[in-house]
């Protein structure tokens, strides 16, 4: 909340106010500014927030990005628990630990080259369904493999990987079609529904495997469904002239 206000009161509403620019600078700047809103005019891009509330579109890409927090916050918060089951004590944390840092280290060097691929290519549609996929096979190989030191560690990195491309790429998708004030209605609308998959995501594991009397495969095979459909939506949303 601090953070919040003190971009309130110091964060310059436009390149005019920003003191630290030359004159040169804010010039550029505004005319980056005019010609970027009247490309996205031509190209049916959301301007206010009753557009970005009123489009389909925006809609689908919040589902899909919800989508993918069920399946990331599932595998974060239960990570520990899965990799304890490969035959680690319960009291040793260090490395459990040690091991959970495999998955997402990988995830982490991975999106950076995932991006410089889309960047160099210029696409991002195939690049973040892509990125579902492989999420979506990581749960499948989970679901049968998950007592398996080398196949569940394996299936872990695919899903944390697999959710890394899918989201570093998804968020230039959404904001092609957000420019301007809308970007901050529509940024904030597709995050809320993502804070929602978070809960659902954990909770779903949590639920099933109490139902399942403890065995929580179904739920992968759930997730890994849920993270497909999830990419498919995503293709839909992004298809040029759906509004």
């Amino acid at each position: 909340m601090l953070a919040g206000l003190a971009y309130l009161l110091f964060l310059p509403d436009n390149p005019v106010k920003a003191a630290w620019l030359t004159e040169q600078e804010r010039d550029t700047i505004r005319r980056d500014i005019t010609d970027s809103e009247a490309a996205a005019a031509v190209q049916g891009q959301l301007f206010t927030a009753g557009a970005v509330f009123s489009s389909l579109r925006i809609w689908l890409l919040c589902l899909a990005y919800m989508t993918g927090t069920i399946a990331l916050y599932a595998v974060s918060f239960w990570m520990p628990t899965l990799i304890q089951q490969f035959g680690i004590a319960k009291g040793d944390y260090l490395m459990i630990g040690l091991l959970a840092m495999i998955p997402w280290g990988i995830m982490a060097v991975g999106q950076v080259f995932w991006a410089r691929h889309s960047d160099y290519t210029g696409e991002r549609r195939w690049h973040s369904f892509g990125g579902y996929v492989i999420a979506a096979a990581g749960f499948v190989l989970l679901a049968f493999r998950a007592m398996d030191e080398n196949f569940g560690l394996l299936a872990l990195t695919l899903i944390t990987t697999g959710l890394g491309f899918s989201i570093v790429t998804f968020w230039p998708i959404a904001h092609r079609y957000l420019p301007g004030l809308a970007a901050a209605t529509g940024i904030a609308l597709i995050n809320s529904m993502g804070g929602v998959g978070g809960y659902i995501g954990p909770t779903l594991i949590g639920w099933m495997g109490i139902r399942m009397d403890g065995s929580v495969s179904p739920a992968f095979v759930l997730l890994a469904g849920i993270t497909l459909v999830g990419g498919m939506i995503l293709l839909g949303a992004s298809r040029e002239g759906k509004q």
